[in-house]
This record gives structure tokens, C-alpha cells and sequence, in this order.
């Protein structure tokens, strides 16, 4: 699948541009954005995504709001990504077909708002 980008609206900051593969440390440069998904995010070979509702910043955006359920992988959507505190632990799981790794605590972790825990 090839790497699509797409300028979407930044909340603060103008408009970002976000792909596929673009990670939320490398989106929350504040402390929340909203980007647009792009559909087929998650058949990107390798993609990465820690935890489950709640992620590790080195999760690819798209694929873990289609793994939290707040967009239809095959169609994308528009999501907002909000910083927050981080976590012991990341729990790894499999939810909308799309597999989650476990990982340990960082300091800094993220949420989707309308998710079950934003």
C-alpha cells in the first residue's frame, strides 16, 4: 500500500499533514489534533500500534483508531487524538481485526475523545 498524505486541520498550530505510518509522538506536539484517517491504514505491512483505548505515543494514529473503533477501516474518518497521562502498562489485544501489543508504562500516553476511556 503506498504512503498517502493528507493536510488535514491542526487545533492550534495550522494544518498538519498525517499518514498511514505517522505516529501520535510525532502528531501531539500539544496537547490534542485533529487529523483525517485515510481508508486501508491498517493493511500498512508492519504497522505498529501498543495498548487498547488507551496507546503508547508510538502507535500509528490511524491504525489504532481503527483498532479503538472510532473510524471504519475500510473508510476512514475523522478523528481527534488527545494527549494524556501515561500508564503502568500498555494491554496488547486484537478488537475490529486489527492486533495490539503489549507494552510497558511510558510517561506520556494517548486516547481517542469519544472512546470508551477518553
Amino acid at each position: 500500500m503506498m504512503d498517502k498524505t493528507r493536510i488535514i486541520g491542526g487545533e492550534s498550530k495550522g494544518p498538519k499533514a498525517i499518514t498511514c505510518t505517522t505516529t501520535a509522538k510525532e502528531l501531539l506536539t500539544d496537547s490534542a489534533a485533529v487529523v483525517l484517517c485515510l481508508p486501508g491504514c491498517q493493511a500498512v505491512k508492519g504497522y505498529k500500534v501498543k495498548g487498547s483505548y488507551i496507546y503508547s505515543l508510538d502507535s500509528m494514529v490511524c491504525v489504532a483508531a481503527a483498532h479503538a473503533g472510532v473510524v471504519i477501516p475500510e473508510l476512514g474518518g475523522v478523528v481527534r487524538v488527545v494527549k494524556k497521562p501515561g500508564v503502568l502498562s500498555f494491554d496488547g489485544s486484537v478488537i475490529n481485526s486489527i492486533s495490539s501489543e503489549a507494552a510497558p508504562g511510558e510517561p506520556l500516553s494517548f486516547v481517542f475523545k469519544g472512546c470508551p476511556c477518553a
